[in-house]
């Protein structure tokens, strides 16, 4: 299990099209992939879940990445920020 913090960059927050882009990531894992802020926690393959994290511009994330490519869903998840 992998985590690591990130900071929302997108000036609009996360919203339709970079949720989109970070579930498809995520879909292209074999790994699990969690994202959380606060006390809320979203599976990185759901847009909707993503949505609801509600994370504005600034917003500090947790990335959390469990399985056999995990250091490599890391990467490119990470990388979206």
């Amino acid at each position: 299990m992998l985590k690591k913090n990130v900071m929302v960059g997108n000036i609009y927050g996360i919203t339709m099209s970079p949720a989109f882009k970070i579930a498809l990531t995520c879909m292209g894992t074999s790994s699990k992939v969690t994202l959380k802020n606060g006390l809320v926690n979203a599976s990185g393959i759901s847009i909707l879940e993503i949505l609801q994290l509600k994370a504005d511009y600034g917003n500090k994330l947790e990335i959390v990445t469990e399985g056999v490519d995990e250091e490599t869903a890391m990467e490119k998840v990470a990388g979206l920020f």
